[in-house]
């Protein structure tokens, strides 16, 4: 699936995607990240991106939904932080959690099920 018209159309997510993470509260939309520090929110039934967001990190390595579905949490190499944006109003950055990653290995995280904890590796 394209992410964008082509190469060189200023539309579109642009870059290798190197995560996805499908939303848990069967709404049917996903988010899909890529290594040109973006974000994008799908819905299955189309093409184009809904919204995009502008991650801050080296690439996009991880990405993970909130159980009710309203936050995702951004993390990416060679980023001592993992962001938390609100996808519901505002795509505003609620908050992020700092952690010692300086290096282009895929340090992953995670949440637990109720979405009270984060977990990641040093």
């Amino acid at each position: 699936m394209p992410t964008s018209e082509s190469r060189r159309s200023p539309h579109g997510q642009k870059g290798i995607v190197s995560a996805l993470a499908f939303n848990p509260d069967f709404s049917g939309t996903y988010a899909a990240g890529s290594f040109a520090h973006s974000v994008g929110i799908y819905a299955e039934n189309t093409v184009h991106p809904i919204m995009l967001l502008d991650a801050d990190c080296g690439g996009v390595t991880c990405l993970r939904w909130s159980p009710c579905g309203h936050y995702l949490w951004v993390g990416g190499r060679n980023s001592c932080r993992i962001t938390c944006w609100d996808i519901r109003t505002t795509q505003s950055m609620l908050g992020e959690v700092q952690r010692a990653c300086l290096t282009n290995q895929r340090m992953t995280f995670d949440l637990d099920p109720w979405g009270k904890y984060l977990c990641t590796g040093r």
